[in-house]
């Protein structure tokens, strides 16, 4: 009798870890495949006819979402835009002046928005 309940214990421990591997090779899997997804996602073609008004509006909307960044008070563009063919999408990089300094945003096709301060040579 003990021996008969020792195998059906071993037969759901072996199972169960043949169970758990599984488990980690689809969470692998999961892990493999977003990673693919995140390089070669697009964020966007075809964005370098974009007007002055469209590029500060897309700042003023990164300004309203995180003010503690950058002040838009005095707010200068400087000089024109570079439009950048990028290997997952294109971007746009815009150097600015505001009353708090200078800054680039970085623009891609699909509105995503990224400001970091800039050292700016005249």
């Amino acid at each position: 009798m003990t021996r008969d309940v020792f195998e059906v214990v071993m037969r759901y421990l072996r199972y169960s870890l043949y169970l758990f591997m599984l488990m980690v090779l689809a969470l692998g899997l999961l892990i493999f495949s977003y990673a693919l997804y995140m390089k070669y996602s697009s964020t966007g073609t075809d964005c370098n006819n974009l007007s002055h008004e469209e590029i500060k509006s897309t700042i003023k909307g990164f300004h309203d979402d995180f003010p503690q960044v950058f002040t838009m008070s005095g707010f200068r563009m400087q000089g024109n835009y570079e439009y950048l063919d990028g290997p997952s999408g294109d971007f746009i990089l815009q150097v600015f002046e505001t009353d708090s300094g200078y800054y680039r945003a970085e623009i891609t096709c699909d509105g995503g928005v990224d400001v970091d301060p800039w050292h700016y040579e005249r």
